[in-house]
C-alpha cells in the first residue's frame, strides 16, 4: 500500500509535463540498427574497449592457465608486451596478423592492463597503436558494472534499476552500433563513462551478482525497441529529455525527462565553482590565445531546469558566443550538472552556483535510493523516470 500510494504522488506530480511528453515525435536514431526483440533468446557477448589501452603504442596481458592465441595453444598459459609493428600485432617479438584472439579455457584467469576479466581478449592493431578488447557474455559484464556505477550498500531495488537500465543502455548501444559507425572505434563500448565504468572481475561483489542474477533478461522496452537508458547520479530536482541535454535518443516519450524531487539527499545536490576569466576563456576556446570572459547568460533552458544553450560575452569583442549547455560550456569548464542557479562575473572569476551532477537525462540514482527506500521496486522506478516504457524480460 505504501509503494501504491507514492507511485501515485509522482504520478499526479507529474501530470503538469505531460505537454512536453507529448510534444515528442516518432523520428527514429538513424544510427539504430532494427532489432526484434523476441529475436534474442540468451544473453549476447559484447566487445568492451579497455579505455586506458585503446590506440597506444604497447601493452601488455597474462593468462594464467591454459590458452589458445590465434589457434595456437598454450597449455601453461602466456603472456607479455603487445607492440604493433607493420600493421600487425607482436606479442614478444613473435608477429601475428592485424588481430589476435586470446581465448581462455578457465574463466577469470585473463589479465589485461592490471587487471582480471571474464572472457577472452582481442588484441588489435588499430590505427598503427594497440588497442585491447575483452569479449565477454552481457550479464559477465553487467556484473562488474553495478557496483562501480552504484553503491551495493543502499537500496536493493535502487540497484536493481541501475542493474536493468545499464543491461539496456549497452544492448542499446551494441545494436545501434553508434562507436561502431559514427566514431570508427572497433569495439560495443568503452570501459569508462564514454559508456559504462566497468570493473572486470575486480569491480564485481557478491551483491552486485545477486542483483545481476536477479534481473537476468529484464530490458527497459518502448513498442519493439530497447530505451537508451541514460542515467545520471543526482538530477537537481528533475530531468529533462535526453535528445536536447545530451544530444542522444529519439525523440520518445521516455526520453521526454521527468520531475523528481527525491535526490535532495545526494551530497552533490548543491555546488559552487569558481574560475578565473582567462583561464576559463582558455579552457572553452581552446586555441584563441588571450580571451577572458566578461559576462555569461543562460539563452535556453528546459521544463526541468537544464540549461541548454549558454551566451558568452568576450572582452572586446561584440558578437555573443553560443555553446551547449553540456557538451560544450559543462564539460570543458568541468562542470557538475546545468541546472544553474547563479551564473556570476565578479573581478576576476566567474562564480556559477547550481545543482545535480551528471547530464540529467533518464534515471536520477540518487533519486532511485530514495524512491526505493520508500517502498517502490526497481521497475516501478525505471517506468517512472522512462513514461511510458516498460520493463520486460527477454531471456
Amino acid at each position: 500500500m505504501k509503494r501504491d500510494t507514492v507511485f501515485t504522488a509522482l504520478v499526479a506530480g507529474a501530470s503538469a509535463w505531460m505537454f512536453f511528453l507529448l510534444h515528442s515525435c516518432a523520428a527514429g536514431d538513424p544510427h539504430q540498427r532494427k532489432v526484434h526483440l523476441g529475436d534474442i533468446t540468451r544473453a549476447p557477448r559484447i566487445q568492451v574497449g579497455l579505455g586506458a589501452w585503446v590506440r597506444v603504442g604497447e601493452a601488455r596481458f597474462q593468462v594464467r592457465g591454459p590458452c589458445t592465441v590465434s589457434g595456437v595453444r598454450f597449455p601453461e598459459g602466456t603472456g607479455g608486451t603487445i607492440r604493433a609493428v607493420g600493421g600487425a600485432i607482436e606479442i614478444e617479438g613473435s608477429r601475428y596478423g592485424p588481430a589476435v584472439r586470446v581465448e581462455v579455457e578457465r574463466d577469470g584467469d585473463l589479465e589485461a592492463g592490471g587487471k582480471r576479466y571474464h572472457g577472452d581478449l582481442l588484441l588489435l592493431e588499430d590505427r598503427g597503436g594497440v588497442t585491447l578488447v575483452n569479449e565477454t557474455d552481457l550479464e559477465h559484464y553487467l556484473a562488474g558494472v553495478v557496483g562501480l556505477e552504484m553503491s551495493v550498500s543502499r537500496g536493493r531495488e535502487a540497484l536493481k534499476a541501475q542493474a536493468i537500465a545499464a543491461r539496456t543502455y549497452a544492448m542499446w548501444s551494441i545494436t545501434g552500433e553508434k562507436l561502431r559507425k559514427v566514431n570508427g572505434e572497433k569495439f560495443d563500448l568503452f570501459d569508462d563513462a564514454r559508456s559504462q565504468v566497468y570493473g572486470g572481475v575486480d569491480g564485481e561483489s557478491t551483491e552486485a551478482w545477486n542483483v545481476v542474477e536477479e534481473t537476468r533478461g529484464l530490458f527497459v522496452v518502448w513498442e519493439d525497441g530497447f530505451v537508451p537508458a541514460f542515467y545520471s547520479s543526482t538530477c537537481g530536482g528533475a530531468t529533462d529529455a535526453a535528445w536536447r541535454v545530451l544530444g542522444e535518443g529519439s525523440r520518445i516519450p521516455p526520453l521526454a525527462g521527468r520531475p523528481c524531487g527525491h535526490c535532495e539527499q545526494s551530497p552533490h545536490y548543491r555546488w559552487e565553482w569558481k574560475l578565473g576569466r582567462e583561464e576559463a576563456a582558455r579552457r572553452l576556446f581552446e586555441g584563441e590565445p588571450k580571451l577572458r570572459v566578461e559576462a555569461v547568460r543562460v539563452a535556453e533552458a528546459l521544463p526541468g531546469g537544464h540549461a541548454v544553450r549558454v551566451g558568452l560575452r568576450l572582452e572586446g569583442h561584440a558578437v555573443e558566443r553560443m555553446l551547449h549547455a553540456n557538451l560544450e560550456f559543462r564539460r570543458r569548464l568541468g562542470l557538475r550538472s546545468t541546472v544553474f542557479d547563479s551564473i556570476e562575473v565578479t573581478g576576476e572569476e566567474i562564480v556559477v552556483r547550481g545543482r545535480g551532477w551528471g547530464h540529467g537525462a533518464g534515471m536520477c540514482q540518487w533519486g532511485a535510493y530514495r524512491m526505493a527506500e520508500l517502498g517502490m521496486t526497481g521497475g516501478e522506478i525505471l517506468e517512472y523516470y522512462f513514461p511510458g516504457a516498460r520493463v520486460k524480460k527477454i531471456y
